[in-house]
């Protein structure tokens, strides 16, 4: 299907083929919410300098989350129309049991959350967009004269205040150079994280704690992901961004020793010790929006990417989950987890192998499951015993498991389900032998080829290490 019929397809509310304001994006926002009422939460995570909403839209029911957001930015608002048809494409796609580039959305989306900020600076892309008159009166002098005199509001980058969101977050802020007052572009503020738009979004993150973060700026198809990494942590994030680089084709920036920092990936990844990537979307394009035209080709780069991300990040999420038992004695620990490893690495097992040809091993494997979840009961039980309240369940973990043991359940059943309603080839009616006849040739029956199943996406990601520090590269 070409793209403009993709867009036009039934459950697309998104159309990105315009120039996507604050308005529209509220609009949508709210359809989105009332076609997909068991897939999307919304909230208002903060409010603009000029008093509009900042939405964070969730996306999936698992306890695994990621966070992609765009608009740092005003003149790079095409990010806002990729963020708002990612999350159209991607709950049409789980509401319908329909793949995407080969991910199982709808599998992917019950074990995992995906949170998007379509649009972190809404004063900025309706002055790009919309000019003065979107603007107090009052306003208009000190926005032409941070404009260097110019009425034309094309090129600019900041909020409607003069300040560079992304060169705003409290990671190498002090080094940034440029404009000593508000500016079009590139001013970095009086003091670091003082921005409305930049509080609203640390204050979310810190409360949401993703395990990775994708920031979409444009332009020049390109990839930042290193800011003086080393270590264990250079080779965890250099593999994400291969896998990133080789869904988008997006040529991975290596930077130089002490690189500008500032950006929201920077402060993340500092803050956090967790990946984050900054994709540059669209050809290059200077001191302006990219144009329209330019969709489409971001769309097929990047329509994997969140899926992807989340499908990597559920491995981190359970061993993060699993350090907070370290506290107990080794041996209790060590008991008191054994199942819970087996199950995890059972179900990874079977993840891997979901396939119509692998039904029946499949059944026997969620059987054998089954028979762990019902060992680990007696297990805690008898443990309990000897060591009063010391076995007990950990009730994120255990809500990972079983939400993934739902999804293989439901899996199953849709099989199953698909089977059942096949038409049955007919079969002739057996006949005694009739030795004066001439025996007839046997009938061929067709076989109805079973539903095509994509392989799950890899679940794995290279171990972690805390002691090392990392940070990740901004887009300009």
């Amino acid at each position: 299907m070409s793209f403009s019929r993709e867009s036009q397809a039934a459950g697309m509310i998104v159309n990105p083929n315009q120039v996507y304001s604050y308005s529209m994006m509220e609009a949508d926002i709210q359809k989105l919410k009332k076609a997909y009422p068991h897939l999307i939460q919304v909230r208002v995570i903060g409010k603009s300098e000029y008093g509009r909403n900042i939405y964070a839209v969730g996306l999936g029911t698992g306890p695994a989350k990621a966070f992609i957001n765009g608009a740092h930015h005003a003149r790079e608002w095409l990010t806002t129309s990729l963020n708002m048809y990612m999350i159209n494409q991607y709950a049409a796609a789980a509401s319908n049991n329909t793949l995407i580039d080969g991910f199982n959305t709808r599998y992917i989306l019950s074990t995992t959350t995906i949170w998007f900020v379509p649009m972190v600076n809404p004063d900025g892309v309706t002055l790009q967009q919309q000019g003065l008159k979107a603007f107090p009166k009052d306003k208009h002098a000190s926005l032409i004269k941070m404009n260097e005199g110019s009425k034309n509001f094309k090129r600019w980058k900041a909020n409607a205040k003069g300040v560079d969101l992304n060169r705003q977050y409290n990671a190498g802020w002090k080094a940034l150079k440029g404009p000593k007052s508000p500016s079009y572009k590139n001013f970095k503020g009086n003091k670091p994280e003082s921005a409305a738009e930049v509080k609203a979004m640390l204050k979310f993150t810190n409360e949401m704690n993703p395990e990775m973060a994708v920031a979409y700026h444009s332009s020049g198809k390109i990839l930042y992901w290193n800011y003086n990494l080393t270590g264990s942590r250079y080779k965890r994030d250099h593999v994400y961004a291969k896998k990133i680089g080789q869904l988008t084709g997006y040529r991975l920036v290596y930077p130089q020793p002490n690189p500008p920092g500032g950006g929201y990936t920077d402060w993340f990844i500092q803050a956090k010790k967790k990946p984050g990537f900054t994709p540059e979307i669209s050809k290059p394009v200077y001191e302006t929006s990219p144009p329209l035209t330019e969709f489409a080709g971001a769309w097929k780069e990047n329509r994997a990417v969140g899926l992807s991300a989340v499908g990597k990040m559920y491995s981190a999420t359970v061993r993060n989950m699993a350090k907070s038992k370290y506290i107990l004695p080794a041996k209790i620990m060590k008991e008191n987890t054994l199942y819970e490893i087996d199950r995890y690495t059972l179900t990874t097992e079977i993840e891997k192998q979901l396939k119509p040809e692998n039904l029946d091993l499949i059944k026997g494997q969620l059987a054998k499951l089954e028979q762990l979840e019902k060992k680990q009961a007696e297990w805690k039980k008898q443990g309990n015993s000897l060591h009063p309240g010391k076995y007990y369940t950990f009730p994120k973990t255990e809500a990972v498991l079983l939400a993934k043991k739902k999804a293989i359940k439901d899996w199953i059943a849709a099989i199953e389900a698909a089977a059942a309603a096949k038409p049955e080839a007919e079969t002739p009616q057996k006949q005694e032998p009739d030795s004066s006849a001439e025996k007839e040739p046997a009938k061929k029956t067709e076989t109805v080829s079973e539903p095509k199943t994509a392989p799950k996406p890899e679940n794995e990601s290279p171990a972690e290490d805390s002691g090392s520090q990392i940070t990740v590269g901004n887009g300009n």
